[in-house]
């Protein structure tokens, strides 16, 4: 501290919404050269939000700098609490390994939600990137999306067809689902050119879902 007090500085809070609601709180903290004081202005008070809202922080958007460094922290396993502590302890670098544009101590990014973020932000990523990997999916339909563009990655034969709700004088589009994988296709190559057959299963859940199955006789059979 006595080496930083050599030299005028000056740190200057806005709030973490202020890009969302307007509001127009700032908190400086100033050092003025040839003086050991330091001086703390406050120009407004906090307005249009509840600062102490887990649920109004999560929805802050961080640098996209710092965004991209939390999803290879999630992807490795780290707790929000982690890379919360992480993410604002690299972003207060001056080696600015985050790359983010700071000069000197890089205390000038502290005050702006999109350098400092809380645990709220990153849990409220977490879900946005489970979501984006099919994981934690509660609506039906994305679901299934999720795991047929998993089925096709891993080399599988997929044909989707979502369901979709005719409109006024038209029919439902039905939901179509076909999966054959790369075994499955290799035994029908191997087994199915003398002998195949279709087997057919109804009602697989509440909305009445029919099942149908195409099979060959394995050898000896």
């Amino acid at each position: 501290m006595e080496n930083r007090l050599k030299n005028k500085w000056l740190l200057r809070y806005t709030c973490a919404a202020a890009y969302k609601c307007s509001c127009a709180f700032t908190l400086e903290i100033r050092h003025e050269s040839g003086s050991d004081a330091v001086s703390i202005w406050q120009t407004e008070q906090h307005a249009f939000h509840d600062v102490n809202s887990a649920a109004h922080l999560a929805q802050l958007r961080m640098h996209p700098n710092i965004e991209a460094m939390a999803v290879v922290m999630l992807d490795a396993g780290a707790s929000p609490a982690v890379i919360c502590t992480s993410l604002n302890n690299m972003a207060l670098d001056p080696a600015d390994p985050l790359k983010l544009g700071g000069t000197g101590t890089g205390q000038q990014h502290f005050g702006s939600s999109r350098y400092s973020v809380v645990s709220a932000q990153i849990s409220a990523l977490r879900k946005r990137w489970r979501r984006s990997k099919g994981e934690g999916i509660t609506c039906d339909g994305h679901a299934i999306a999720a795991v047929v563009d998993k089925l096709r990655n891993a080399g599988a034969f997929v044909y989707y067809q979502p369901y979709k709700e005719g409109g006024r004088g038209t029919q439902d589009q039905p939901l179509v689902i076909v999966i054959q994988t790369e075994f499955q296709a290799r035994m029908q190559a191997e087994l199915g050119g003398e002998v195949m057959g279709m087997d057919g299963t109804y009602g697989t859940n509440n909305k009445g879902y029919a099942l149908y199955a195409m099979v060959v006789s394995s050898a000896g059979c």
